[in-house]
Order: C-alpha cells, then sequence, then structure tokens
C-alpha cells in the first residue's frame, strides 16, 4: 500500500461499522413498531429519537433498558472511532 491510501481493513471497518449503526436502528426501529409503541416514522432517523422512544416504553413497560441501549452506544462509538482511524489512515 502506498501512502495516503486508506488500509482496507481499516476501510471495510469504517464500512462494516456504518452498516451496523444503520441497522441496528432500522432494527430497534421496527422492533418498537411491533411492539406498539408511540413511534413515528419522520423522525426515525432523528439522533436521540429512537432512543428517548425506547427509553419511554420500556418505562411505561416496567422493563430494564440496558442492553438494548448499550448496543446502540457501543456501535455508534465503534463507527466513531472507525471513521477517525479511516480518516487518519488516509493522511
Amino acid at each position: 500500500m502506498s501512502h495516503g491510501q486508506p488500509n482496507a481493513v481499516i476501510g471495510a471497518w469504517f464500512a462494516l461499522s456504518v452498516v451496523a449503526v444503520i441497522g441496528t436502528r432500522i432494527g430497534l426501529f421496527v422492533w418498537l413498531a411491533r411492539k406498539d409503541a408511540d413511534v413515528d416514522f419522520l423522525w426515525a432517523g432523528t439522533p436521540g429519537y429512537l432512543e428517548t422512544t425506547y427509553y419511554r416504553w420500556c418505562q411505561a413497560q416496567g422493563r430494564p433498558r440496558g442492553f438494548i441501549m448499550s448496543v446502540l452506544t457501543v456501535s455508534l462509538v465503534n463507527a466513531i472511532v472507525a471513521s477517525a482511524a479511516f480518516y487518519l489512515s488516509a493522511q
């Protein structure tokens, strides 16, 4: 690999991390819709909307919310780290 070209592994990591973030958000939206939560498709892409909707649904149901929130957080942090690595590898 020549200097200035992103490493193929870092590029794949970045692409997969973006797919993971989008996939977890779509999965949460579908899951909430199936549970009859008050979820609006037009707001689904807004940062924090699905998390807030999930939080309110868990409160109403008396359920813990840790696992799903952890998965969403880890996938988002992974995407941020992958994008930083991708950017730095292209320098």
